[in-house]
């Protein structure tokens, strides 16, 4: 990486990072399997049927550094993000996604773990902060 031009990328290390925090829910820094479910189902709008294990298992064994993990942490996440070649959309979609419902959170998965950290505010109202969606505004679209 770093050949690309940066005019048109979206998917900047803070972007990525705004990602991973909004669905990090319990802010343990790792995303487990039900927090990657929210963001597949959210942002890259997953069928309900799609079999969602045999992904998981892909991602930890792809992008989790030592076997004993079955939680994705920001650099194993920013590397699978890294790799999808239409990172730049799911980013721009998690950005206007964020931007266009700034008091809403939706947290169907997450909220039924039996896990006392939950009990914090959730942090998806706020993910997408006015730096992050004005970083990525200007990291190309006025250009």
């Amino acid at each position: 990486a770093g050949s690309m031009p940066r005019g048109k990328m979206v998917a900047t290390e803070e972007v990525v990072r705004c990602m991973f925090d909004a669905f990090d829910i319990d802010q343990d820094g790792h995303l487990s399997e039900a927090e990657m479910l929210s963001f597949a189902r959210e942002v890259c709008h997953v069928h309900p049927d799609w079999n969602f294990d045999n992904w998981w298992r892909f991602i930890l064994y792809e992008y989790v550094e030592g076997n004993e993990q079955s939680t994705l942490d920001f650099k194993g996440f920013k590397r699978f993000i890294d790799d999808r070649p239409n990172k730049d959309d799911i980013c721009r979609y998690f950005l206007a996604k964020a931007a266009s419902a700034p008091h809403t959170t939706e947290e169907p998965v997450v909220s039924n773990i039996g896990n006392g950290a939950i009990t914090a505010e959730p942090k998806v109202a706020n993910a997408a902060n006015p730096h992050a969606a004005n970083a990525a505004a200007s990291n190309g679209e006025e250009e």
